[in-house]
């Protein structure tokens, strides 16, 4: 136990400690994902290397071209997070009759992450690889959406993006660290908050919850429109 525990229990978002074997799984999965993360890295920089990949240098000849790409980053990699994220649990609507991927997707994947019920800093990239390909796949984003060549800069930010934000979304603290309550309520009831404040796709989408009776107002509106559901059917 740290020596500033007491001191910093106060601002504790769950008062209670994970136990080691949770903080064990968990660095082995965000250091697994770490490498997966650093495999894209490598990746790129061997097709930039080759000229098999357009390539934008030096950075004076794209000032504006890299300061919309840097200044929206959070934004697209956050829009990103919530499509990869909501996929990965039910969908829990009717278009593939009983098949629902979302399901498949959060029992053989996702539900790894979920594992980590009291995060920490370690769970913010605790993940299993097929997910933490998706949620680095953010890289990506600029080459699809922005015209080549791009600057480097900018899809190793939204690597660094990626992590740094997961690992202190995650830390469990609302002082000195950057817990999200928002998340930690997802961790706790997981039909909600997605996203993240940044980009209100919960708020818009009705998945948003503020506090635990959001989330009991949630699951009651799902059972009156399962039920409502069966009835039609």
């Amino acid at each position: 136990m740290s020596p500033w525990s007491k001191n910093l229990s106060r601002f504790k978002m769950n008062p209670s400690y994970p136990s080691w074997s949770q903080m064990r799984h968990d660095a082995f999965y965000t250091t697994l994902a770490s490498f997966i993360a650093s495999c894209i890295e490598i990746a790129l920089c061997h097709f930039w290397a080759n000229k098999q990949m357009g390539l934008s240098s030096p950075l004076a000849e794209v000032t504006y071209s890299v300061l919309v790409q840097g200044t929206t980053l959070t934004y697209w990699r956050n829009v990103h997070f919530y499509v990869i994220h909501r996929l990965m649990h039910p969908w829990r609507i009717n278009i593939l009759g009983n098949f629902d991927p979302g399901y498949y997707l959060y029992k053989f994947a996702h539900s790894l992450h979920h594992k980590s019920s009291n995060p920490t800093a370690f769970s913010g990239t605790s993940m299993h690889p097929v997910e933490a390909s998706l949620y680095y796949s953010a890289a990506l984003i600029p080459f699809l959406f922005f015209s080549t060549p791009i600057h480097p800069i900018i899809p190793l930010s939204a690597i660094l993006d990626c992590g740094v934000a997961a690992w202190l979304g995650h830390d469990g603290f609302q002082w000195p660290g950057s817990g999200d309550y928002f998340h930690l309520l997802h961790h706790q009831y997981f039909d909600c908050n997605y996203g993240t404040p940044i980009v209100p796709l919960d708020y818009c989408l009705g998945t948003f919850a503020s506090c635990k009776s959001d989330v009991k107002k949630m699951n009651t509106t799902r059972q009156v429109q399962r039920t409502s559901n069966d009835k039609q059917s």
